[in-house]
């Protein structure tokens, strides 16, 4: 799970990642991450990770990332 610490982590330093807003499971070990966008011109929006997790493995992979409009995005 460090990818989701670290990759975070390295867009919060250039201003571009804002905290975890939440997670949601989109099927049997594959978990969407939100988190706030911070760039200018993308008031509402939230960065989507997804990652999966193959059965009996301790590694995750990262599957897309994205930006998506959250409810009142401009």
């Amino acid at each position: 799970m460090h990818v989701l610490i670290e990759g975070p982590e390295q867009g919060r330093v250039h201003g571009r990642i804002g905290e975890h807003v939440g997670a949601v499971s989109v099927g049997e070990r594959l978990v969407t991450h939100h988190f706030e966008c911070l760039l200018r011109g993308y008031v509402g929006w939230r960065w989507e990770v997804t990652v999966a997790r193959a059965p009996r493995s301790k590694r995750i992979t990262l599957c897309e990332t994205h930006l998506a409009p959250a409810e009142g995005a401009l």
